[in-house]
């Protein structure tokens, strides 16, 4: 049988022991599972096969543990294994927008240079500019005129530009008939000198009375009169000598230097329409 007073006494020295002994804290070495201790506390003991050492516990001496590789996969206890997550990448702007605009410059830059190639037309005859010496025209209107290019032998009525000089005073004393201009900006300094497209065998009219560039068609059947001139065309050459044209007071020879390259000469012979008409 027990010896109760002893019995007392030892119970009462344990608990005054646990009473006075202070409790590990957080981070203080000794404790198990923190740093400067080994794992499990006790020097010596062994990590199990494949199970990783928590942060900022110590490896036993002599011993190594196995860390999964990147994108591999983790060892877990018991052996089997499973992928490890991927590293996240670092963030950053996505180039996507800037290969879209890049594309569409490119793409931009392609349909200008190709509709410049295929669209521009250097004998357009809307401008001066584009209006070749040599070339043939139609106008239409009589101050703010408009030009077009045309084939030479059209049989509606057109213009030959026949010089391309300074001033519409210069194309008249150069012995042409009609003048283009151009104004507003970006306007040409230059002015289309035009003769007549004349065709052999067509009749035409001039009024002395209109304004601008009048010619026109008419029926040959039509006659002159005191202001309005109706002429036939019964001879045509490339040159100032003009054959048949031998009737002076109903036959004119009119001849034009067109200043091409290289330079040539149109010649015809315009006959007065009317019996009681001449060119005198």
């Amino acid at each position: 049988m027990r010896d109760f007073p002893s019995f007392f006494s030892s119970i009462s020295q344990e608990v005054s022991a646990i009473m006075t002994t202070p409790p590990h804290q957080p981070g203080q070495p000794g404790q198990p599972g923190q740093p400067g201790q080994p794992l499990g506390g006790q020097p010596g003991q062994q990590v199990p096969p494949g199970q990783q050492v928590p942060a900022g516990q110590q490896v036993p001496a002599g011993q190594q543990v196995q860390q999964p590789p990147a994108g591999g996969f983790a060892p877990i206890p018991g052996g089997q294994n499973y992928p490890a997550p991927a590293p996240e990448s670092a963030p950053g702007r996505s180039k996507r927008p800037l290969l879209i605009l890049a594309v569409v410059i490119v793409v931009v830059a392609i349909i200008a240079i190709l509709s410049a190639t295929v669209f521009k037309d250097k004998d357009s005859g809307t401008s001066v500019e584009s209006s070749p010496v040599g070339s043939c025209v139609t106008v239409e209107g009589t101050t703010d005129v408009k030009t077009k290019a045309v084939d030479c032998d059209t049989t509606q009525v057109s213009y030959i530009v026949g010089a391309t000089l300074d001033s519409a005073d210069a194309c008249e004393t150069g012995g042409y008939e009609y003048s283009v201009s151009e104004y507003g900006s970006g306007a040409s300094e230059k002015v289309s000198c035009l003769i007549g497209n004349y065709q052999l065998g067509s009749c035409y009219e001039q009024s002395s009375v209109s304004v601008g560039i009048d010619l026109t068609t008419v029926d040959c059947s039509e006659e002159s009169s005191t202001i309005t001139t109706r002429f036939k065309i019964t001879e045509r050459v490339d040159s100032s000598s003009v054959p048949n044209c031998s009737d002076p007071a109903k036959q004119k020879v009119i001849t034009y230097d067109i200043q091409s390259d290289p330079a040539r000469q149109l010649g015809v012979c315009a006959e007065i329409l009317g019996a009681d008409y001449t060119w005198e």
